[in-house]
């Protein structure tokens, strides 16, 4: 039904953004994935959406790229797995490291994802092993579930940089190899920052 909301940010909390087009207000639902890419209020957006229509209610979801929102689909054909858990899994996870969890069958980290039982994160890795490749975005891109990561991501995160942008620069570093501190790691995804 909706493709996409551009408009002015009218309101915008961790799991919900309020885009006014031409004095419409549109509520959404979205990951915090997303709240992390999306500007201040009064800021104008493009937000991709998907309308989820239950028995008891319509529901419109937003995510600030393709990529989140084609994962949020794919997340929601698996069997037990609902809206609130597929944005759960972009809350928690980003959209590499849960293609990459899926990717390599690991159902282990997918229930890292709140609300994710053993059984249901098996079904997942199951049903879209295959399915993950054909989404749009990096393909194959393997990104670490580490302390040492994260630490560094989080860094990047305190002093500025969208977490997306702080997980492409890191996941370079650890793809380049060497088993570096967070502090090192952190140097060189810095380096790749500058660089871009």
């Amino acid at each position: 039904m909706f493709d996409y909301i551009s408009g002015k940010i009218a309101g915008k909390h961790p799991t919900r953004l309020i885009i006014d087009v031409a004095g419409v207000g549109y509520d959404l639902q979205i990951p915090l994935s997303t709240y992390n890419k999306t500007g201040k209020i009064g800021d104008h957006c493009k937000i991709y959406t998907e309308l989820v229509v239950r028995q008891e209610s319509w529901t419109l979801y937003g995510f600030a790229d393709e990529e989140e929102r084609a994962l949020f689909k794919l997340l929601m054909t698996v069997s037990g797995v609902g809206p609130k858990s597929a944005l759960a899994a972009l809350s928690g996870m980003s959209v590499q490291q849960i293609r990459s969890a899926i990717a390599s069958n690991d159902a282990q980290k997918l229930t890292l994802i709140p609300g994710v039982g053993k059984k249901t994160a098996q079904r997942i890795a199951l049903e879209l092993k295959d399915k993950v490749k054909t989404l749009p975005g990096e393909a194959g891109e393997t990104i670490p579930l580490d302390a040492e990561y994260e630490e560094a991501v989080l860094a990047l995160e305190a002093l500025g940089y969208h977490r997306h942008h702080a997980e492409r620069a890191v996941a370079k570093v650890m793809r380049s190899g060497g088993d570096e501190k967070a502090g090192e790691i952190l140097r060189r995804a810095l380096g790749f920052l500058a660089g871009k």
